[in-house]
């Protein structure tokens, strides 16, 4: 679903509306699990979180409300359903962090094949250059299965709602490394969205 709407929406538009999965996460997070409370301090971090998103990508990206309306709601569904993912996740998850990420990795990679089979044909498509090849391999071993292991291993450590919010973290992120490898400039609006977003995070 996010794959499928990114293509259409623009990445900053693409981060305000995955905005909502610590949001949902950090409402409901109280009514899955005991151990986990809804307090001002976390609504007030939400809140700025969310500010934070609005300043770092505002007002580009809010051109684009409105226009392909399909792809935003695909992305908005991914992000519940990381949501729920989050919350389920922290219910139910009992096994060793390897073995349920295995678990995951392997379920997603057979459900991934099927859908390419039917949707994407690739034994139509041309051979993939070598970058695209070693590209996929690093997406697969690093921010996938790696990034599966610390998720699993975490989860129940430090709980669901605190979890959700490294996605306020992610578009700052991609500014950060934008600047790093793209030479694009570090506005002042991404200086006082790190800042938001930190504090956002810190309560």
């Amino acid at each position: 679903l996010f794959r499928s709407g990114e293509t259409h929406v623009d990445s900053g538009l693409a981060a305000l509306l995955m905005g909502i999965t610590p949001v949902v996460t950090v409402l409901f997070a109280p009514l899955v699990h005991e151990d986990e409370t809804l307090t001002l301090k976390s609504l007030v971090g939400v809140f700025i979180g969310i500010l934070g998103l609005f300043v770092l990508v505002t007002p580009s990206a809010l051109n684009g409300i409105g226009a392909n309306f399909l792809a935003q709601l695909a992305i908005l569904l991914a992000a519940l359903l990381y949501s729920f993912t989050t919350l389920f996740v922290r219910k139910f998850a009992r096994l060793p962090a390897l073995i349920t990420s295995a678990g995951s990795m392997i379920s997603g990679t057979i459900f991934i094949v099927i859908f390419a089979l039917i949707f994407d044909r690739p034994f139509a498509m041309p051979m993939p250059s070598n970058i695209s090849i070693i590209a996929v391999i690093y997406l697969g071993i690093f921010p996938t299965a790696l990034a599966t292991l610390i998720y699993f291993y975490l989860m129940p450590k430090i709980g669901a709602a605190r979890m959700s919010m490294i996605n306020f973290v992610v578009p700052v992120v991609g500014a950060i490394l934008g600047i790093l490898l793209l030479n694009e400039i570090f506005s002042f609006n991404a200086i006082i969205a790190l800042l938001m977003i930190l504090i956002a995070v810190f309560l």
